[in-house]
């Protein structure tokens, strides 16, 4: 997903200012009102992926046992029971958050309860050391071995690898390919690494004006026999490099040579080794700069090696690319070998955005000499999530495809990953003709895809509403696929995503307290229709008729007045300020007063009281002011002066009532922001909402994410904050919680925005 490292430094950097402190796992004491409560069961809102999926992975001993990596939103496993995909890192929390991010996966070959994890989201200097993460139960539970290097699973070439290789021949043995620092060892299952220093690669890759991603593959020759301590001899490594991209050993590790005769001017980006024994590599570059994808790939090759012999000392390249005219780009992100018959080859295009039907899977049934188009004539079935289609009649192969995995006990069973979700077959050799005219591609025949990506949800959640009433319970705004009507939390929304537009991301929703079923939203889709209303709860949508003056980028916060007549919107464009309309987006006109100019990309915002419809409250994170209007909008002036980067939430208990969460605790106001009084036992907030409330009750319920009596985790209050009771536990973390909002129609639900693990709901569990 293209925007997700902007989205996830622009909301987590601003909102974790102070609290990264040491947290306990102790659990907070119930009080007396809530002891009948017990835990919180959790599911997904299902909106079936959403994220990119950058690895996958299949254990080649034991039949349908295989599991997924992503970029932001952890690893999972597939339970062929159940038909999904099992989430393995929740117990990630916000301590822990950098390891939400899984760079490469690791399988024993002899031992298949064992998996290993390496785990860091990004290599800049604003984010900590990765992690390797050791389990001996298929990731039901794990060890965290923290590394003194950075892993970068959300920076470019994400899709490399595997990085993360055991030993066929000695299960103690592991390698790992880093991306800054060289090839590493564990000679212990992972609980130690070290650098491994004989190998000729140990810092950064590629050139100064294009680097690579380090050493990104291991292959083990498993027949090249063993060490006297029992490793494979024979090992080649590969690196994100255009001059020397492969290595080799054949004395278990102790020297290191570049393998004579391989091609230069391409990236390396994955590799299979088929069952004849012969090396795949896919390559790509590109004209400018990334060449490691997934941006702008340009070119790229598909090359086989033919490993050495007695008869051939220095083994054979043969360039096996598929076949396009010199003014069509793309470079290649995944090649695979079916295990069974190494003639059985399979790539994937990366960044092939014409001819259409754009990215496509190339398959031949003959090592190489003639390709097979599958998009061609592929039947997809977008059922699961219907959102793929992005307002298109039929769906396309998706973009930055890369792994692709052919079962190794049916080879007719083919999944790979894409920048939105998994896909799967099970015909893919329905797709061979007859072989005609060697270095030619022609149109496979007929094959059946369907969405594989149940379990999988890892969208970044930037808004999340649930009205009064309505037909919709929640309403959600996601990064990169735009945001969705959720009537049902069952399965996907049947009619996609929100349109007329649709955004790339949806950054404010907001509906009218007295008549909710009117809710704006805004966001950004480049062609300047940034924002949208609805009067019927969000099942259909009428775009803004026009945009505040200046505006070009839209995104920022939304807010409707209680009784829906007037929308305020501050764009997120840099110089902005508040903008109202009172016709429903046909015209706007700049608000007047103190309140603040735009800064930064969705930094100010605007929110509605949920009572008095003539007043709205402008909240500048940078300058740590709040403005208020009580002329619906029209103008503003400072109230307070409050701390700096941190939220700010209305409640609809009554007029002026104000919660203002931050690094230094929970404050709340009932005079509008005239005045705070600080809530003791809250020690941090990140984010606040609202739900029902309980029977004897007349305040909502309170619902937080932060840091109550000194532990991290979610939180709910049914007496105005005076006592707090934690809703989730420490296997329900899901690394960081951006929003946090109540059901106002059932009591004790609440609904989490995550960044990468989607959006989430949470019911009593009684």
């Amino acid at each position: 997903m293209s925007s997700k490292k902007t989205i996830y430094w622009t909301l987590v950097a601003s909102s974790l200012s102070g609290i990264l402190m040491a947290l306990t796992v102790a659990t907070v004491p119930a009080r007396s009102q809530d002891e009948r409560v017990g835990s919180y069961e959790w599911k997904n809102v299902q909106i079936v992926g959403g994220g990119f999926i950058t690895g996958i992975i299949a254990h080649p001993a034991e039949r349908n046992l295989r599991y997924v990596r992503t970029d932001i939103g952890g690893a999972y496993r597939w339970d062929q029971d159940k038909h999904r995909w099992i989430p393995l890192t929740d117990f990630i929390g916000l301590s822990d958050l950098n390891y939400l991010g899984i760079e490469s996966i690791g399988l024993d070959p002899g031992d298949p309860d064992r998996l290993y994890l390496a785990t860091g989201t990004y290599t800049e200097s604003f984010e900590g050391n990765g992690a390797m993460l050791l389990s001996g139960d298929r990731g039901r539970h794990f060890k965290i071995v923290p590394l003194p290097i950075k892993l970068g699973s959300n920076d470019a070439g994400r899709f490399a690898g595997e990085r993360l290789s055991v030993d066929p021949h000695l299960g103690t043995l592991i390698y790992f390919g880093s991306r800054l620092n060289g090839l590493w060892k564990s000679t212990d299952r992972g609980n130690t690494w070290a650098q491994v220093a004989s190998f000729p690669v140990t810092g950064p890759t590629g050139t100064p004006s294009d680097p690579g991603v380090g050493v990104i593959f291991e292959q083990f020759i498993k027949n090249a026999g063993t060490t006297a301590g029992g490793a494979t001899k024979t090992i080649y490594v590969g690196v994100s490099d255009p001059t020397t991209g492969l290595y080799v050993t054949n004395d278990g590790g102790v020297t290191w040579t570049a393998v004579p005769g391989q091609p230069t001017g391409f990236y390396a980006n994955t590799s299979a080794l088929g069952p004849d024994g012969n090396l795949y590599i896919a390559y790509g570059m590109s004209l400018y700069g990334n060449s490691v994808g997934p941006y702008a790939m340009t070119n790229g090759a598909i090359w086989k090696y033919t490993l050495p012999s007695a008869s051939n000392p220095a083994g054979t390249w043969t360039n096996i690319t598929p076949p396009k005219p010199s003014y069509y780009n793309w470079g290649y992100g995944g090649v695979a070998v079916d295990p069974h018959d190494a003639n059985r080859i399979m790539v994937t295009t990366m960044d092939r955005y014409y001819p259409p039907p754009q990215d496509d899977i190339y398959r031949t049934t003959d090592g190489g000499q003639t390709w097979f188009s599958i998009q061609a004539n592929a039947v997809r079935d977008v059922s699961l999530s219907p959102w793929v289609l992005f307002g298109a009649a039929t769906a396309g192969a998706g973009n930055w495809m890369n792994h692709i995995c052919i079962d190794p006990f049916d080879s007719n069973h083919v999944l790979y990953g894409d920048g939105q979700t998994v896909w799967g077959t099970h015909d893919i050799s329905d797709a061979d003709y007859e072989q005609t005219i060697p270095g030619t591609i022609v149109d496979g025949g007929p094959t059946d895809w369907n969405i594989d990506a149940l379990g999988i949800e890892e969208t970044s959640v930037l808004a999340l509403i649930s009205p009064p009433s309505g037909p919709a319970h929640l309403l959600s705004g996601v990064g990169d696929i735009g945001g969705f009507t959720h009537v049902s939390f069952d399965h996907s929304p049947p009619g996609g995503m929100m349109s007329n537009p649709i955004f790339g991301q949806t950054t404010g929703l907001d509906f009218a307290q007295n008549q909710p079923l009117i809710i704006a939203r805004v966001g950004s889709n480049g062609s300047s229709q940034d924002g949208a209303y609805s009067t019927d709860g969000g099942l259909t949508w009428t775009p803004f008729a026009s945009l505040p003056a200046g505006v070009t980028s839209g995104s920022g916060s939304v807010a409707v007045s209680a009784d829906g007549a007037i929308f305020a919107w501050q764009p997120g464009d840099g110089g902005s300020t508040v903008s109202y309309s009172s016709d429903h987006g046909t015209t706007w006109t700049a608000s007047a007063g103190a309140a603040p100019q735009q800064a930064n990309q969705s930094q100010v915002i605007v929110l509605s009281d949920r009572i008095n419809a003539k007043k709205f409250y402008v909240y500048d994170p940078v300058g740590g002011d709040l403005y208020v209007s009580t002329n619906g909008a029209q103008t503003f002036s400072a109230v307070s002066a409050l701390t700096t980067y941190s939220t700010f939430n209305v409640s609809p208990a009554a007029e002026g009532d104000l919660w203002f969460s931050s690094g230094a605790g929970l404050s709340h106001s009932t005079d509008s922001g005239a005045t705070f009084r600080a809530l003791p036992a809250v020690q941090s907030a990140d984010t606040v909402g609202f739900g029902k409330a309980r029977a004897s009750a007349t305040y909502p319920t309170i619902f937080l994410y932060g840091q109550v009596t000194g532990v991290q985790g979610i939180f709910r209050s049914t007496d105005e904050g005076i006592s707090w009771l934690r809703v989730n536990d420490d296997q329900h973390q899901y690394g960081f919680i951006f929003k946090v909002t109540g059901d106002p129609r059932i009591f004790g639900r609440v609904y989490l925005g995550a960044n990468g693990r989607g959006v989430l709901y949470g019911d009593p569990a009684e």
